[in-house]
């Protein structure tokens, strides 16, 4: 149950990878692939979360701290961008750009995905930390809610 309720309390909290594929999503391009690299990714951090969590705090004892400072300066800076960006009316859900390729799209996913401080924040530090309160099968059997919605994110956005 723990799984679960992290998993949905994490998803309801847009963060820009979120908002990234719901714009894609509205524009309707390249969503299947979108979501497809979302959701491996996601599962990958998820994975490196529950399995070397622990283990990494014990060689890096500061990482935590670290990863707390960093997640919310990211969420600090992003936020305040995009406030200023919507206090100025300069933010539209659907721009009016042409299409991007698939390999920009993903692209931009990646750099949302692997180069954002609060992914990492959510994925191993929260769920890694979580997780670390459960051993051995137990942790796998708690967390497979966890993954169920990973994979079945494809339902919410109709792929």
């Amino acid at each position: 149950m723990s799984g679960l309720l992290t998993g949905y309390s994490l998803l309801f909290a847009i963060g820009a990878q979120n908002a990234f594929v719901l714009r894609q999503g509205l524009k309707g391009e390249h969503v299947l692939w979108l979501v497809l690299f979302c959701s491996i990714s996601d599962a990958v951090l998820i994975t490196f979360g529950v399995t070397a969590f622990g283990t990494l705090v014990s060689f890096y004892p500061g990482l935590p701290r670290f990863m707390v400072v960093a997640g919310a300066a990211f969420l600090v800076i992003y936020g305040a961008a995009r406030f200023w960006a919507a206090w100025r009316g300069a933010y539209e859900i659907i721009d009016g750009s042409e299409a991007r390729t698939l390999g920009r799209t993903l692209a931009l996913a990646a750099a949302f995905t692997w180069a954002n401080p609060h992914v990492y924040l959510d994925t191993v530090t929260v769920i890694g930390a979580i997780a670390t309160g459960y051993a051995g099968a137990a942790r796998w059997v708690k967390w497979s809610h966890l993954f169920g919605q990973v994979c079945s994110v494809s339902k919410v956005y109709r792929v």
